[in-house]
């Protein structure tokens, strides 16, 4: 078993007796390296777990290796096979989250790879070629090269001057366009290879092409010539020569720019022949066009001449010519109008040649039935209205006028102008008579028709079409409804249960751009159903009657709440009853035995005796006969009485205590300060600082049963010391 320990710990790591493991999962390894390897470059990646465990080369490395990442072997400096052709590298995985910590290693090999650079062994070279045989991709040279180590080279090339007419492809160096064009007769083509890991070169291919094209040359450009105005049909302007060097070669003109643009839409050059032509159908016009430019080059199929054009000028001679319009007067559409509204000008439309240096044109409007309505400007060509032209008038839609435009050599030139006229919404829809006033009743049924609005407009087209609506959202959109064709009725049978009138607002509106709308009302004096008061009878079920049900709720509300009153009364005579019996218990208790508690002593004269009493039973005397609340003393209804009958109470403020006890020491302590006359409380022998005991002292009267001799001199008697002692709270 142990041996199988082991060899999982070789492999896969290392792990504790709580479970903690580390292992890597993919060494030992082996991997192979070239020498020229650049610095930085990643080797080979092992994987740790867990994956936050530190690690390091302990060994091997040489500075030649790092881990980078925390997982990858990267090169740390220049290899060479040379130097060391092996390198074994201790990898080490450290976990220190764990007591004690773990630690795992695995090996890698690393093998470098011996490199020899490659060499030419065609280069530098020469190669001679043709223009005219050398076509496209055609392979011009092709390169040879030695590598001991076998690897495979690309190539970069360059090529001087920039921009000739080979590429390389591969091992070979190809033209990338027919050469008849070329024109330079030398290239120099530098080459540069590399195997992966060296670079050798450049070394150089020079090309010499021969048989190069000759430029053709034109002989007889530039060149400035004349020819009169009004010059026309197909005339022969010029005849443009050429000279080439390559007798053979055929020539082709061609026109780089024509100035103005608008002459090669007359004119035309034989590229065949460099005959420059006018057109049949068009003559030079000085007051259009009184010079023109014309660029012209040639081509022999390979090169265009050295220049890249030559020009002719021509210039035109002025002759007097006659106005005319520079297009057919196409129509106008025009909305009607009051005489003397402006409708345009046709000033722009007419021209004389000799303009603006030349004849003054004059416009006039030949004579036609409508002729009249339409004035035109002669110095300026405006046209106005010669009289209101309204559409709505059975004038015409459209009419047709020839306009006259004329020189001071009354040479003209006329044009026919043809003028649409279009509708203007200047009418307001117009109803005839109708009825206003309707009697309508509950009874009158829905789709009752009403009146059929005959209402119309003498404008046209969309001006003329009507439509109808009724406004507002009150009864007229409820109860009544007006179609497109002005049928105006009941929409829905009246559901009003009294008598009214009311009036509705129809509009009549023209679809015209500018609406116009008129409004027609309508009154209607609407008659409801009569009034019918039906007597249905006495409901037979008595106690089904809302009635019944609210008298009963508040009958058992009235009863709930005597109940309460009555309980509450009954509740606090309990209370008070108890009370009585718990004060008269109390007293037959204290009866008992006061000869134990204190001694009582009675001593009489002539004005006075003497008693000793217990102060609690003087409280209880109070508290009973003067209705002391058991939780608190109220001194202003405590009533002593004076002797003739009368009770009069005995003054202070309040008295409150959170408890019976707090409420009898208050007492004590309140009365001893308290002496009047009959009675008196007072203290005798003083109040002591530690009022451990306090002696009461009751003064009273001398008896008088009959209480009659009111002015009856009576002496206070000093009665005997009563002490009552009793703790204090």
């Amino acid at each position: 078993m142990n041996c199988h320990l082991s060899v999982f710990l070789l492999f896969f790591g290392w792990f504790t007796a709580e479970g903690e493991v580390i292992f890597i999962t993919n060494l030992p390894a082996t991997v192979q390296l070239h020498e020229d390897t650049a610095v930085s470059t990643s080797v080979f990646s092992f994987l740790v777990y867990p994956s936050y465990s530190s690690t390091s080369i302990t060994s091997g490395a040489s500075g030649k290796f790092t881990i980078t990442g925390g997982t990858t072997v990267s090169t740390a400096g220049t290899l060479s096979y040379n130097t060391m052709s092996s390198y074994t590298l201790v990898i080490q995985a450290t976990r220190t989250d764990v007591s004690p910590s773990l630690t795992v290693t695995g090996t890698l090999t690393v093998n470098l790879i011996r490199n020899t650079a490659p060499t030419f062994t065609n280069l530098p070279g020469t190669v001679n070629i043709s223009a005219k045989t050398t076509s496209a991709d055609h392979v011009i040279f092709t390169v040879s090269y030695n590598d001991v180590d076998g690897d495979a080279l690309t190539y970069t090339s360059s090529i001087s001057p920039s921009g000739g007419p080979f590429t390389m492809t591969g091992d070979f160096i190809k033209a990338t366009t027919d050469l008849t064009a070329i024109e330079t007769s030398q290239y120099t083509i530098s080459i540069t290879a590399s195997d992966g890991r060296n670079t050798v070169g450049p070394r150089s291919v020079t090309v010499y092409i021969h048989d190069i094209n000759n430029r053709p040359v034109i002989t007889n450009l530039p060149h400035t010539m004349s020819l009169r105005e009004l010059t026309a049909g197909r005339h022969l302007i010029y005849d443009v020569n050429v000279y080439d060097a390559d007798q053979h070669d055929s020539h082709e003109f061609s026109v780089v720019s024509w100035s103005p643009t608008i002459a090669s839409s007359y004119m035309e050059l034989i590229g065949s022949t460099g005959e420059i032509y006018l057109l049949n159908g068009y003559f030079l016009n000085y007051e259009n066009v009184s010079s023109y430019t014309i660029a012209v080059t040639v081509s022999d199929g390979i090169h265009n001449m050295i220049s890249s054009y030559l020009t002719l000028t021509l210039n035109v001679l002025n002759v007097n010519e006659a106005p005319y319009f520079t297009s057919n007067l196409n129509s106008i559409t025009i909305a009607e109008g009051a005489a003397g509204t402006s409708i345009g000008t046709i000033s722009a439309l007419c021209a004389d040649p000799d303009s603006p240096n030349g004849d003054t044109r004059r416009y006039i409007i030949l004579y036609s039935a409508y002729s009249s309505y339409i004035a035109i400007s002669s110095s300026t060509g405006a046209l106005t209205f010669g009289q209101t032209w309204d559409y709505d008038t059975n004038l015409p839609s459209s009419i047709n006028l020839t306009i006259r435009c004329y020189d001071n050599s009354d040479v003209y030139d006329d044009e026919t102008l043809t003028m649409y006229f279009t509708d203007v919404n200047d009418n307001d829809p117009a109803c005839f008579p109708i009825t206003t006033l309707f009697n309508i009743s509950y009874q009158t049924t829905a789709n009752t028709t009403f009146l059929n609005l005959n209402c119309s407009d003498i404008d046209s087209g969309e001006n003329a079409k009507l439509s109808y609506d009724i406004v507002g959202s009150g009864y007229g959109n409820t109860y009544f409804q007006v179609d497109s064709n002005g049928t105006f009725s009941l929409k829905a049978q009246i559901n009003i249960t009294f008598n009214i009138a009311f009036n509705i607002t129809i509009t009549v509106s023209d679809n015209g751009t500018n609406m116009r709308t008129i409004y027609n009302i309508i009154t209607f004096n609407y008659t409801g159903p009569p009034y019918v008061n039906i007597f249905t009878g006495v409901n037979p079920c008595f106690l089904c009657t809302t009635t019944t049900w609210t008298l009963l709720s508040v009958g058992a509300f009235v009863v709930l709440a005597l109940l309460v009153g009555a309980f509450t009364c009954l509740v606090l005579r309990c209370c008070h009853a108890g009370e009585m019996w718990r004060i008269r218990n109390m007293k037959k208790k204290r009866v008992g035995n006061k000869k134990k508690k204190k001694e009582v002593s009675v001593a009489s004269d002539e004005n006075s005796y003497r008693t000793r009493i217990d102060p609690d039973d003087l409280y209880m005397l109070y508290r009973t006969r003067y209705r002391l609340d058991k939780d608190y003393i109220r001194e202003d209804s405590m009533e002593r009485d004076t002797g003739e009958g009368v009770s009069s109470p005995i003054p202070g403020s309040y008295l409150r205590s959170p408890s019976p006890e707090a409420a009898r020491y208050e007492f004590h302590a309140r009365i001893q300060n308290y002496s009047p006359v009959p009675w008196s409380l007072g203290s005798q022998g003083g109040q002591e600082q530690n009022r451990k005991q306090d002696e009461v002292v009751l003064l009273a009267p001398t008896p008088e049963p009959e209480r009659k001799a009111k002015k009856r001199a009576r002496s206070p008697v000093t009665l005997t010391e009563y002490s009552a002692t009793h703790e204090r709270y």
